[in-house]
C-alpha cells in the first residue's frame, strides 16, 4: 500500500491515512456492537455497471466489480491525508459526539439543538457522505471535486442541499449509510462514458438519529429541490436543519416506520421514473431522445418508444 496519496479532499500529496466513514466513537452503539459482533473486517467483491459504448458507437451497461470492499458499513474506510484526518475531520468529529453524544451513546433527551450545533450535525453528515461516495465509480459521485476542495477549506454544507433530521425505531434507523445519484444534463445530451451524476438522496443512521439529504444539480430550476424533496416533508416529527438554521429540541416524536421505508425507497422511485432511454442509443439517437423530454414528453412513454419498457 501506497505511503503517500493525492488527498481526496484537500487535493495536497500527502501521508496516506484511512478514514472510518462510520465513525470510530459510534462503533460503541447497541446496534453496531451487534452488526459487528460476529465480524472480523471481512471483504467482499460489490458488482456495478458501467457505462460503455460498442463498436457501433451505442451506449452499452458493461458489468464491474468493486472491490474488495468492507462487509458492514462501521469496518468501511477511505484513504484520505494525514493532514485531513488528524485535522478538521477529527475536530468536526469530537465537535458532533459533543453534540449527539448523550442521546446517542446516553440515552438522554431531549436535546436543544442551537443553530451551530445544527450546521455542525449538516457539515458532518455531508462529510460522511462525501467520504462514503469515494467508493462508487467517479460517474457515480454526485460531489464535484471542488466541493471536496472546499469542504477541506472552509467546512459547510453544500449550498445546493437540503438536509433533514429525525427521530426513528426503525431497523434501519440503527447503522445505515446509502447514497443514490443520477445525472441531469445541461445543453445538449452528455457523454455517459465520462459524465458525472449531480443530482442524489443520502441517508445515514446511527442509534435512531436519522439525517437525509437531497443535493440538486447546480443547474437545477429553481424550485426542483422542494418538487423532489423525499416524502416527508410535512411531518410535524421532521424538522430540516439545513438551510433552516432555527434552534429546536431533538427528538420532536417518532417517525413512523412506514415514512422511514418511503424515504429510503423515494430515490430510485424519481430517478426510475425520470430516467430516460440510454441502452443501445448513439449520441443522435439521445439528443433526440432529450429534445423529445424537454417538449413535454413522458419519460415512461419515451423508454416505451425507444425500445425500453419499464
Amino acid at each position: 500500500m501506497a505511503k503517500y496519496l493525492t488527498c481526496p479532499f484537500c487535493g495536497d500529496h500527502g501521508i496516506r491515512t484511512d478514514e472510518h466513514v462510520w465513525a470510530q466513537w459510534m462503533h460503541d452503539t447497541p446496534g453496531a456492537v451487534e452488526l459487528l459482533s460476529e465480524s472480523h473486517g471481512e471483504r467482499v467483491q460489490r458488482d456495478y455497471f458501467k457505462p460503455t459504448r460498442d463498436v457501433d458507437g451505442r451506449y452499452q451497461s458493461e458489468p464491474a466489480q468493486l472491490g474488495p470492499m468492507a462487509t458492514w458499513l462501521p469496518n468501511v474506510k477511505v484513504p484520505v491525508c494525514e493532514a485531513c484526518n488528524s485535522g478538521w475531520m477529527s475536530q468536526l468529529e469530537e465537535q458532533v459526539k459533543g453534540i449527539l453524544g448523550p442521546f446517542i451513546l446516553e440515552g438522554k433527551h431531549p436535546l436543544r439543538l442551537g443553530a451551530d450545533d445544527l450546521r455542525t450535525i449538516a457539515t458532518w453528515a455531508t462529510k460522511s457522505w462525501m467520504s462514503y461516495a469515494l467508493l462508487r465509480p467517479p460517474h457515480n459521485n454526485p460531489f464535484t471535486e471542488g466541493e471536496y476542495r472546499t469542504m477541506a477549506s472552509s467546512p459547510a454544507p453544500l449550498a445546493r442541499s437540503q438536509i433533514w433530521l429525525f427521530h426513528s425505531h426503525e431497523s434501519g434507523a440503527q447503522v445505515a449509510m446509502g447514497i443514490d445519484s443520477s445525472l441531469m444534463g445541461e445543453g445538449s445530451a452528455p457523454d455517459l462514458t465520462s459524465a458525472q451524476d449531480n443530482w442524489g438522496y443520502a441517508y445515514l443512521a446511527v442509534s435512531s438519529v436519522v439525517l437525509a439529504m437531497q443535493v440538486v444539480p447546480p443547474q437545477a430550476p429553481k424550485g426542483m429541490g422542494d418538487v423532489f424533496a423525499p416524502p416527508m416533508t410535512g411531518h410535524r416529527a421532521i424538522r430540516r436543519i439545513w438551510p433552516d438554521l432555527r434552534p429546536q429540541f431533538f427528538p420532536l416524536g417518532v417517525v413512523p416506520d412506514e415514512l422511514v421505508v418511503a424515504l429510503r425507497r423515494h430515490p430510485q422511485e424519481v430517478f426510475a421514473a425520470m430516467g430516460l432511454p440510454t441502452e443501445g442509443l448513439t449520441d443522435e439517437d439521445a439528443e433526440e431522445v432529450r429534445r423529445q423530454f424537454l417538449a413535454g414528453a413522458d419519460p415512461a412513454e419515451l423508454r416505451k418508444v425507444w425500445g425500453q419498457s419499464e
